[in-house]
């Protein structure tokens, strides 16, 4: 004797669309669960990924697109990433010309500094000139004008001129003395 009682159908109907599913809840393991006994047993075989395509991962727009802002690139679509660890080739001459365009102007300003004098590369201390205190033999002397001084009793008394006086002190007044400034006077 068979048993023969018709089995029960998992097909769903468009009808049963917001329903939950025969085996129990929507939760992702239930899922994989069934999944697995559809299966019987037979282990699932990753699907094989296509080689990426031979572009370059970097292109330019397309023709009536905006270029992108500068020092970006835009990526192809389904192009492999740029490994991380490979620096490009204007990262490397930066990394390299930085230090030595340091180094160079390091350098230049030690030059500059030497050849300036503030710094001689001696040890030793440099001497410094010496004002010496001597006595003056000038010609001339300063004169302090009193009250009823002119340029010609001044002139008269220094056995001089007047036009010599105005030419010892030109920023004065030639027409006016004032009392209590001194001027220039040649010595008797």
């Amino acid at each position: 004797m068979t048993d023969e009682t018709p089995k029960k159908s998992t097909v769903r109907r468009p009808s049963d669309a917001g329903a939950a599913p025969p085996g129990g809840s929507d939760d992702p393991d239930s899922a994989l669960e069934r999944l697995a006994s559809m299966g019987a047993g037979k282990a699932a075989e990753p699907a094989p990924v296509p080689p990426a395509p031979a572009v370059s991962a970097y292109t330019s727009p397309p023709p009536g697109h905006p270029s992108p802002p500068m020092g970006s690139a835009q990526r192809t679509p389904g192009a492999p990433p740029r490994p991380a660890g490979r620096p490009s080739s204007t990262g490397y001459v930066a990394r390299i010309a930085a230090p030595v365009v340091f180094l160079i102007a390091v350098i230049a300003l030690v030059g500059i500094v030497v050849q300036s004098g503030v710094m001689d590369g001696s040890t030793e201390p440099t001497a410094t000139p010496t004002v010496k205190a001597t006595k003056s033999t000038s010609v001339t002397k300063k004169y302090l004008v009193q009250s009823g001084d002119s340029w010609s009793s001044i002139a008269e008394r220094f056995n001089t001129s007047v036009d010599k006086l105005q030419a010892l002190n030109p920023d004065l007044s030639t027409t006016t003395l004032v009392v209590g400034i001194r001027i220039v006077v040649p010595r008797k």
